[in-house]
Order: C-alpha cells, then sequence, then structure tokens
C-alpha cells in the first residue's frame, strides 16, 4: 500500500465578511499540481436524502474528512460570524497576536524619558510591597538594553514590559496620561487601557521566547509580576493557572535551593530566592481562594529564604549586614510567614477540629505576635506611618490580610443561629471588629494621597478582603442580639463602604459583583427606624450565615452573588 500524501498547508489568511460561510456545504479537497488546496463544490443529489445519511456515516465518509487539509481561521459554521472576537487579549495568556515581529514589540515600548519615569515610579512604590528584584542588576541590565535595543532577549523584554504596566497603574485616576503612553490607535488617555497592553504584550514576548518550554530568570521575574498584577487587579482566582506555571519553572531554575546552583555569585542567588519569597508571598493568597488543597508541602520544602538586607548590601562576593531597618525585603519576610501561618489555619478549618476553641486561641495568639513584630519593625507611631519611609505604608497591605485571619478562625464562633452551642461572645466582638478594620483600611487606600499610587490593588485582592469584612459586619449586627447601638456605630463605616464600591465598580470585577448585594446588606441594617421589617426570620438568617461562610473564601466564582434579590420585598 502507497503511503498517503501528506495534506499541504493552507496559509493563514485574515477573515473577511466575504469569507464567512453562508451555508453548511459538503465540499471535498483536492490538491492541486501547485501543492495548494482547492475546494470544488461536490456535486449531490439533493435528492437522495437515504443516499447522502449513508455515505456520511460512512468509512469512506470518515476517510476523507481525515484528509482535508484544516484553515485555522474558516469561520465556525456552529455560531453566528458577529459571536467570534478578535479585539487583542482575548486569547490571554496565550496572544491573540503572535505574528508581531521583535521590531514590533520595540515599537510599543515608549520613549526613554517615559520609560524612566514609569520604572523609577515602580521601585519608588511597589518594591516594598513585591520586591522580587535586584534594583541595581536591573538598572544595567536596562542600560544596556536602551543602548542596544535590538540585541534584547524576549523574556527581559517581557519583563520591561510587566515594570511599565505596573508603573502605569501607580498614575492616579485624575493624572492625565501622556500621549506617548498610549497604546497605539486608542485616543483615549485610559490608562487602564494601556497596562493591560503592556501586560498582553509580556505575555506576547514570552509566548515567543517559548516560556513553557525554555525559561531564564527573566522570564520567571516577568510572570510572577503578571500574577502580582492580575491579583490585585482582576482578582486572586485569575492567576492560579498562571502561578502554577511560575511554580514549576521557580524549581527548574533551583531557586528553592539551599546553596544556590553552583558557578552562581551571591547577588545571583539572592534574585533567585527573591523570586520563591515572591511566588511564596503570592501562595498566601492562593491558599485562601482554594482551601481544599493542601498547600502545606510548600512551606515544607528545604530552601533558604532571601536575606533581609537591602539592594545595596548585596555584593557579588558577600552580603554585609542591613545598612538600615526596615529593608528592602521586610514585607517580603513578613508575607512568606503568613502563607506559612494562612495555610495551617486554612488545613485546620477544613478538618474535623475546626470548632476546637483551643486551637482557635492558639492560631489567635500567633496572628497577635505576627501583628507585634510588624508594629516593632515598621515605624508607625499612633497607628500613622512615617512620612519619611514608604515602607511603613505596606504595613498596611499586611493588616488586611490579618484582619482576614482573624475572621476566618472565628466565624465558626460567631453562629448563633446555626450553631448556638459553639457561640462565643468574644469570638462575636472579634468579628466585629476585624470586618470594620478591613472595612477602614480599604478607606484609607481609598483616600489618603500618599497611597493614591497603591490605589490600584482596590480592584481585585483588597476589595475582596473589604467586601468579606462588610458582610462579616453584617452578619454579625443582623442577630436579633444585636442592639440598635451597634448598628449606629458602624453605620457610617458601612455605608462609605458600600459608595466606595459603587465608584470602583467599572474598574473592579468583585465591586461590580458585590455592590448590589452590599447596597441590600445595607437597606437591611438601617432602614428609616433602624429595624429590620421582619428580624424574626431564622430561616433567612441561618441561610445567610452559610452564605457568608462561602464568601470567606475569596473566590469570586463559588459565591452566588444575587443569594439577596428578593429579599426586602418578601419581607416588605
Amino acid at each position: 500500500m502507497e503511503p498517503r500524501p501528506e495534506p499541504a498547508l493552507i496559509p493563514c489568511q485574515p477573515q473577511t465578511e466575504h469569507s464567512a460561510a453562508g451555508n453548511i456545504q459538503t465540499v471535498s479537497i483536492a490538491q492541486s499540481p501547485s501543492g495548494f488546496a482547492t475546494t470544488p463544490k461536490e456535486q449531490v443529489n439533493t435528492g437522495s436524502t437515504d443516499l447522502q445519511e449513508h455515505r456520511a456515516l460512512t468509512h469512506e465518509r470518515w476517510e476523507e474528512v481525515l484528509q482535508r487539509p484544516m484553515n485555522p481561521n474558516e469561520p465556525s459554521t456552529f455560531a453566528p460570524d458577529d459571536v467570534v472576537s478578535r479585539t487583542a487579549g482575548i486569547c490571554f495568556p496565550f496572544p491573540s497576536e503572535p505574528q508581531l515581529s521583535r521590531d514590533d514589540l520595540l515599537a510599543m515600548v515608549p520613549p526613554a524619558p517615559s520609560c524612566d519615569y514609569l520604572i523609577s515610579r515602580f521601585f519608588m512604590y511597589m518594591s516594598q510591597f513585591f520586591p522580587i528584584l535586584h534594583g541595581p542588576t536591573f538598572q544595567k541590565e536596562y542600560v544596556a538594553f536602551v543602548g542596544n535595543p535590538s540585541a534584547v532577549d524576549f523574556s527581559w523584554l517581557a519583563l520591561l514590559f510587566m515594570l511599565l504596566s505596573i508603573g502605569l497603574h501607580t498614575l492616579d485616576y485624575d493624572d492625565a496620561l501622556p500621549g506617548d503612553l498610549r497604546p497605539h490607535r486608542c485616543p483615549l488617555p485610559d490608562s487602564n487601557i494601556s497596562t493591560r497592553r503592556y501586560r498582553e504584550a509580556a505575555m506576547i514576548c514570552l509566548w515567543k521566547d517559548q516560556f513553557l518550554t525554555r525559561y531564564t530568570l527573566s522570564t520567571l521575574q516577568a510572570l510572577l509580576l503578571v500574577v502580582y498584577e492580575i491579583c490585585h487587579e482582576e482578582g486572586v482566582e485569575r492567576g492560579w493557572t498562571l502561578q502554577g506555571i511560575a511554580l514549576n519553572i521557580s524549581i527548574a531554575l533551583h531557586c528553592n535551593a539551599e546553596s544556590g546552583p553552583p558557578g552562581l555569585n551571591c547577588i545571583e542567588i539572592e534574585r533567585r530566592r527573591r523570586c520563591w519569597a515572591g511566588l511564596l508571598s503570592l501562595y498566601a493568597y492562593q491558599v485562601v481562594s482554594y482551601p481544599g488543597v493542601n498547600m502545606l508541602f510548600l512551606t515544607n520544602v528545604t530552601a533558604a529564604m532571601p536575606a533581609d538586607v537591602n539592594d545595596a548590601d548585596i555584593l557579588e562576593d558577600s552580603i554585609s549586614q542591613p545598612s538600615s531597618r526596615p529593608t528592602q525585603m521586610s514585607v517580603m519576610i513578613f508575607k512568606i510567614r503568613l502563607f506559612q501561618l494562612s495555610s495551617r489555619i486554612c488545613r485546620h478549618l477544613k478538618g474535623p477540629n475546626k470548632f476546637d476553641e483551643r486551637i482557635r486561641d492558639l492560631f489567635d495568639d500567633e496572628i497577635t505576635e505576627e501583628r507585634h513584630q510588624w508594629d516593632v519593625t515598621f515605624p508607625i507611631e499612633d497607628e500613622v506611618p512615617s512620612l519619611l519611609d514608604y515602607s511603613s505604608f505596606a504595613h498596611w497591605s499586611l493588616q488586611f490580610h490579618v484582619h482576614h485571619l482573624y475572621l476566618l478562625i472565628h466565624q465558626p464562633f460567631c453562629r448563633p443561629r446555626s450553631n448556638p452551642t459553639c457561640f462565643r461572645q468574644q469570638s462575636r466582638v472579634k468579628c466585629i471588629a476585624s470586618g470594620a478594620a478591613l472595612l477602614k483600611l480599604h478607606q484609607r487606600f481609598w483616600e489618603i494621597p500618599r497611597l493614591r499610587p497603591m490605589r490600584w490593588t482596590l480592584h481585585g485582592l483588597q476589595s475582596f478582603y473589604a467586601v468579606h469584612g462588610a458582610v462579616a459586619l453584617a452578619s454579625c449586627l443582623l442577630e436579633e442580639e444585636s442592639h440598635i447601638s451597634d448598628s449606629l456605630q458602624y453605620r457610617d463605616t458601612f455605608i462609605a463602604a458600600v459608595n466606595r464600591v459603587e465608584k470602583l465598580q467599572h474598574r473592579s470585577p468583585i465591586c461590580m459583583k458585590a455592590h448590589p448585594i452590599l447596597s441590600q446588606l445595607q437597606t437591611l441594617l438601617f432602614p428609616e427606624q433602624y429595624k429590620w421589617p421582619n428580624p424574626a426570620n431564622p430561616t433567612f438568617l441561618e441561610t445567610f450565615d452559610t452564605w457568608a461562610d462561602n464568601l470567606q473564601w475569596l473566590n469570586p466564582n463559588t459565591v452566588d452573588w444575587n443569594f439577596l434579590d428578593g429579599i426586602l420585598s418578601d419581607n416588605n
């Protein structure tokens, strides 16, 4: 038997309105002498219905189908033409524009003065929160890039695009976006569009560098920054898959090795350790979004943590004592400790002993001790960060996570309706305090001028923390035993939070989903007479407790956001 000839490839052509198939037709593909496929219409007797059905099921028919070359740009016959969107970014993280050349990507980089500006903003404001880069090393690489852009590696170019993207986030909403920072063919001065365009450019660079099979440290750094941006811009659950890729690349690059690969100097070893630390800090968020997954194995991996020093303290042959405290790595060190603590707490809450008061108190003490260490490390006086040290504001970002942990361990003991035997008044007090604290932290990041560069983090994770805090607070205040004075005490805090969430709707996926239900809770908590129309409805209150318990895991895909629809009308 002669071997079956290979089908010829059809060049990919852009789809046009003329290429859409009006009707489903049976066609056969024949090879022309030139090697290109031709598609003459098959002469079929349309009246022979039985013959057509028989032929469609025969071996001969499937042989023909299997030999047919495929045009990936051929329009679908299963959906209307206008359903297929070809907007940029629809295939993220695998880009829809792989045909872009190196020169095309370099053309997307803004002029050097704008690059300098955005990079400096990244290191000024963001490096304290997610310090995975060694500043002096990046600066040397950047100078080399400016001198010879055409020699740049795709993976390093991806890293540059991510610094530009996050640097753009630090601009205030009201800041006018310079023309050279706007994406091509976009007349609107919207930094949100530009940041996503730069992030897509970063993913195109990684794709062209074949990051799934070959990788460098720049690949990992760029990928970690992509996940960090997604967590804070869109939501933790959207970065889960890419974070798994980053974990495997970290292991392949020996970032978790205690002594580091042979031949590397101190700077290169610390750069890898910082990436491993950054990865673990991101898992501090993920472990709460996917509590059913045991991530304690990451805490048991033998790995040396990065030195708690500043960039200037790291030399090629040695690491000096920290030149100042807190260091550029202090926040990261505390985030890793929080990941370890969060992993144990989530594992406990998914086990059979979640109502063990002794374990609850042990976790409470551990969290309190962590907070004490922060107060010692960061220059904060009367809850006011130092104006001379921006890292002290990073202390507040840690507070978001710690108050969420307080809610996790105390909410099982705050259910007098669904679980009265385990109700403890001290846990109710703790939940009210931490719920209100999350709303106040959210307010600080929204209102304080010095925190404007961090306001963009309210689009994702930080707002989910606040939504959980608002729901936990409402759950406690809806109790029959709750006094009117309790509700009045937190009225302004709650209403202000609902107003902020409303303003963030057009930028934040979580705020868009949460605003309707928070508005309904506001109506339930604070009607004109400060009394709920039907406070003696235990069925609703127990169901609400169950719903609130699900919300605490920070995964919006598992939450019924329409839960309160009809509740108000049913009780009026």
